[in-house]
């Protein structure tokens, strides 16, 4: 028996204070909430008898006891929501009763001294069926409670402390102290119930993760001869398994090997190419700066504002280019539900500098669903700006941009047409090309719809153009749905 309490006692000191103190918040849970709805009913209630005691002076004192209602009644709330403890909810209106109670002291003559010692002594007394918190609380609250007493007493020129002691004063402060054993008693039984409690539960879970282990031990114990069975059918598949796994390998070798190759080959013409495309905006704007400081005159000076702004976007699209070229060049795809027309309008906006709000952009679908696809975002992202970005700065004053997008089975149609310059016959087969231009309207780096192209092929999707010189283009793509 000694063995088993000892026992019992280290799991009982093993209990952590956090794991007693969250039971005891939730076991005086019930205790609390009673004696809040009791305050905040029966503390107007009792004003019946301000009125009788105190009848010139019982209408402020009413409103007091209200304004304790009430703010009880935040306390409760706030407690609902997880904003104060139990412990803050419940000493709200212990603290306001008392403070409310010790302010009665200096409306009252000494006549009425013993009869209101009497009801604080009832509120003492009533506490300590309801409160179930730590010492800590109880000293704070009582002191609090009788330190008001003592202030409001002060302040009556009609009472004196001694007149106080004498008419239930001393009472009073021994049914203070009681109050706080009372409720201290309760408190620790109640950490005693609940430590006991936890420490079973503690002993079960002990009991019950020993005897899993045991069955656990006893399972793997019977199937290590159907393992060890196993491993010898595996060790023989493995050699089949690394002969396919080389071949795999050399094929896979063989397919990076050719893609480092065209990468560098790209990489060694965009370098190429970009480094003079760069450098003629910034030769350009430099040399409209060190033209603007000779000048004076305000229409040219915004001429030259002008232009210096045409090099500084096209600087940006070469920049563009380069951030779309790496979002193409990522190879893992993460799906996702893209909204197709949040792009367009993206795009559009950002399109603003070129069209001028010159040009109408007509969309068309079914409903709102018709603009959603599973896909790469990025992807799609940078496939469209690609596009959208071809139709306005191929396009005209009072052209139009029409998208227009529909599902079929597994797949969705994203088209794109404009009534812009269109393209001549003979150049439409390169057009897919890098770095090819097909205009002396291009600002780019003339990889707009080859990284198009590369996107619709990665998302195992297609792209085709159709063009009318003079008239308009129209891009259709075809993507499929990515699942997760």
């Amino acid at each position: 028996m000694a063995t088993i309490n000892t026992g019992t006692n280290k799991i009982i000191l093993g209990i952590t204070a956090e794991d007693w103190q969250r039971e005891m918040q939730a076991g005086a849970q019930y205790y609390h909430n009673v004696g809040v709805w009791v305050a905040m009913i029966f503390d107007p209630i009792f004003g019946i008898t301000d009125y009788i005691n105190i009848p010139e002076s019982w209408q402020r004192v009413f409103v007091l006891r209200l304004f304790v209602s009430l703010c009880t009644f935040g306390g409760y709330l706030l407690h609902k929501k997880g904003r104060i403890s139990t412990y803050g909810m419940v000493a709200i209106p212990f603290a306001l009763i008392s403070l409310q109670n010790a302010y009665t002291y200096s409306l009252i003559g000494p006549e009425d001294i013993l009869g209101h010692n009497l009801n604080y002594l009832a509120l003492f007394l009533g506490a300590s069926l309801f409160l179930l918190w730590p010492v800590t609380f109880s000293v704070i609250a009582i002191a609090f409670s009788y330190a008001a007493t003592i202030l409001f007493v002060s302040l009556n020129p009609q009472l004196t402390l001694h007149d106080f002691a004498l008419e239930g004063g001393v009472l009073l402060a021994t049914g203070a102290i009681f109050t706080i054993f009372m409720i201290q008693a309760r408190f620790r039984l109640r950490l005693r119930e609940v430590k006991a409690r936890l420490a079973l539960e503690q002993s079960l879970e002990v009991t019950d993760r020993q005897k899993k282990e045991i069955t656990e031990q006893n399972e793997k114990l019977l199937s290590t001869t159907k393992e060890l069975q196993q491993a010898k059918d595996k060790i023989e598949n493995m050699n089949a398994l690394l002969q396919d796994n080389n071949e795999m390998l050399e094929q896979q070798v063989q397919q990076r090997t050719q893609k480092l190759s065209k990468a560098n080959h790209e990489m060694d013409q965009l370098v190429y190419s970009l480094s003079h495309d760069f450098r003629t905006p910034l030769v350009n704007v430099k040399g409209l700066i060190n033209l603007a400081e000779y000048m004076d005159d305000s229409q040219q000076l915004k001429a030259l504002i002008g232009k210096m702004d045409n090099s500084v976007n096209r600087f940006d699209e070469l920049l563009r280019d380069m951030m779309n070229y790496s979002v193409y060049w990522k190879e893992e795809l993460v799906p996702a539900e893209v909204d197709v027309i949040q792009l367009v309008n993206n795009k559009w906006k950002y399109l603003q500098y070129i069209h001028h709000n010159q040009m109408q952009l007509i969309t068309e679908a079914g409903n709102e669903a018709d603009w959603l696809i599973k896909s790469d975002y990025e992807k799609v992202r940078v496939l469209v700006y690609c596009l959208m970005s071809n139709a306005v700065k191929y396009n005209k004053q009072g052209g139009y941009v029409k998208v227009q997008m529909a599902h079929t089975l597994g797949n969705t149609q994203l088209l794109i047409e404009d009534n812009g310059t269109g393209i001549k016959e003979e150049h439409l087969p390169k057009v897919f090309d890098m770095f090819y231009r097909g205009s002396s309207l291009s600002s780019g780096a003339g990889m707009g719809l080859y990284i198009a192209r590369q996107i619709c092929e990665q998302l195992q999707g297609s792209i085709s153009i159709s063009s009318v010189f003079g008239q308009g283009t129209k891009v259709l793509v075809e993507l499929p749905h990515m699942e997760k």
